[in-house]
């Protein structure tokens, strides 16, 4: 099948023709048994109607199940149907693998679901999302294709679903574009006079890694549709607003500074009346507020971000075809579901990667399987140390596997309660890996308490904001991993909303600081407690009485807060989690 082809039927919505034709192509038609009529599945998750398609017996003569399901409420571009209750639903059959179809209408997802047989391993399953013309779905379209060459064995299968090799073919060109933006400031007599010479020139590298993350981060929200509407409802977005407002500009060698940065410090900054935003080209569009921090003026001492400042257009062209090669998603992966896009997650890759000595400075990217486990087993570890009631192993179960079986209305009320007080602080926190796994773990933890107990619920946006206020705490001391941290918590509520709402404000959350250095008892821990830009957002209204309680606390060596800290040098740990159980 041509690739034009593939790319074709991957931008459009589900034809199960079209679908069954594309098995054939890239399975091969022997031991291919398809159903001419789907034998409807038994026990399907609520709004969902579940068909079995048929099998392949695979060149290692494994047997790979096909199977659809039709969700008739909530979109499978952000929604994930629950792995167990998947499995139940085609486990008669036994297979070794399922490659499943999940359709909402309007997008659709191909998930590849290995390690179904045996209860010692989590079934894990990797996911292709398709349904956006808008998208040229690069990657699945050469991963389908080099599939249907090859031997059809299940671990060329599950290669061809790999998000290893898409995260770091993403950063290896990410580097290389961002190489090329630090080149051309240092290449310029001009450009170069603007910044310190000092450490071979840190701000240029700086500057183009902010610049960078934040059109990032543009991207990913205008996969929201939050990008050039026309309507405050935000229902006519532009998904590609960054790449079409390029293309379609007169004058492209200055598209910084009369676009980009206007859109950063006077439209995502800045309230406006109905969101509206007169862009250089004259045209006015919605841009909506959203602040938090990302989008302040930075490197004020050296003035260069209010100097005229513009690259090659050949920078951007580049760069831009380079991010339509690929799928956004906002949506953090957790170990045994993975959808082969670039997620915030890969945000952290790529900081940590472009760190300059990053080795010298103890900077590695940790994997997201030992991160869900050191999560996972600090939660237990706290309501154990505060549930002593309660069996470890119940709640190993809870936390692990959502089951709620063996624990009365009155446990699982308390442990709701004491999951409200966990405090959580990461001294090193890098691009955010130990506290974002904290927050979708309580996150979890809560939702599958709250839906038992029949409380109403609440929207998933709302949750995460009380966890992220009462919960969690950072410092770094380099600032570019603090954007990043700040970057993937605003994205974990973005995911949430229909429209935009401004974000919530973590100069006090996740600051700039030397845990090593800094002194807690003889004098005040010298961290960024700025509070510039405090009036807005979520918590700013609050921002400056919680500092002032905490400072009051530190003055009265009342250390709780900060015993993580030097019980983790203690114990040589790079994170503590949680505070000693006080009376």
């Amino acid at each position: 099948m041509k690739e034009s082809i593939l790319k074709q039927i991957f931008q459009q919505k589900f034809d199960a023709d079209s679908w069954q034709n594309l098995l054939i192509d890239f399975l091969g038609d022997e031991k291919f048994e398809l159903r001419q009529t789907p034998e409807k599945l038994e026990n399907t998750p609520q709004n969902t109607d579940g068909y079995f398609l048929g099998k392949k017996i695979l060149a290692d003569n494994l047997e790979l199940g096909l199977f659809y399901y039709k969700i008739s409420a909530g979109s499978v571009a952000t929604k994930k149907v629950g792995l167990r209750q998947l499995v139940h639903t085609f486990s008669k059959w036994m297979f070794d693998a399922v490659l499943a179809v999940f359709d909402d209408g309007k997008n659709w997802r191909v998930s590849f679901i290995s390690d179904i047989k045996g209860s010692e391993t989590a079934p894990k399953r990797y996911t292709f999302v398709f349904g956006d013309a808008h998208s040229s779905y690069h990657t699945a379209v050469s991963r389908f294709s080099i599939l249907a060459g090859g031997e059809k064995t299940l671990e060329n299968i599950q290669t061809a679903f790999e998000v290893e090799k898409l995260s770091k073919t993403f950063f290896d060109t990410y580097k290389q574009h961002y190489e090329k933006f630090c080149n051309y400031l240092l290449s310029s007599a001009s450009y170069k006079a603007m910044f310190k010479p000092d450490n071979d020139y840190k701000d240029i590298r700086d500057f183009c890694k902010k610049m960078l993350g934040r059109i990032v981060f543009l991207y990913f929200i205008q996969k929201k549709g939050w990008l050039g509407a026309t309507a405050t409802d935000y229902k006519d977005g532009d998904p590609d607003f960054l790449k079409n407002l390029f293309d379609r500009i007169a004058d492209k060698d200055i598209f910084y500074y009369n676009y980009l940065q206007p859109l950063f410090f006077e439209a995502l900054n800045k309230i406006r009346e109905n969101d509206d935003f007169r862009l250089a080209n004259c045209e006015t569009v919605k841009i909506p507020f959203l602040n938090g921090g990302l989008f302040e003026r930075d490197f004020v001492e050296n003035h260069f971000e209010n100097r005229i400042i513009n690259f090659d257009k050949k920078l951007f062209a580049e760069l831009f075809d380079f991010f339509s090669q690929y799928n956004f998603t906002i949506d953090e992966d957790n170990p045994n579901d993975h959808t082969i896009a670039v997620d915030p997650n890969m945000l952290g890759q790529i900081f940590e990667g472009l760190l300059e000595d990053n080795k010298d400075k103890g900077a590695y990217y940790t994997p997201k399987e030992i991160v869900h486990y050191m999560c996972q087993e600090s939660l237990k570890e706290f309501l154990s140390t505060h549930l002593s009631v309660i069996q470890n192993d119940k709640l190993d179960a809870l936390i692990k596997n959502s089951d709620t079986n063996g624990f009365s209305d009155e446990e699982l009320k308390e442990i709701d309660l004491q999951i409200d007080k966990v405090k959580i602080c990461d001294p090193a926190i890098g691009s955010g890996a130990f506290p974002m796994g904290l927050l979708h773990e309580i996150f979890n933890l809560k939702s599958v308490i709250h839906e038992q107990l029949g409380y109403k619920v609440l929207s998933p946006a709302k949750i995460k904001q009380n966890i992220i206020q009462n919960s969690i705490y950072g410092v770094d001391i380099e600032q570019g991993a603090v954007d990043i941290a700040r970057l993937r918590f605003w994205l974990s509520l973005v995911i949430d909303e229909d429209t935009p709402k401004p974000l919530p404000n973590l100069d006090y959350k996740i600051v700039v600081g030397n845990s090593l250095i800094s002194k807690f008892e003889d004098e005040i821990v010298d961290i960024d407690w700025s509070l510039d830009t405090a009036k807005h957002g979520f918590f700013g209204s609050s921002l400056a009485e919680e500092k002032n309680k905490l400072l009051q606390r530190i003055s009265e060596k009342q250390r709780e807060f900060c015993r993580f800290i030097s019980f983790c040098f203690d114990k040589k740990l790079s994170i503590v989690f949680f505070p000693e159980k006080t009376e």
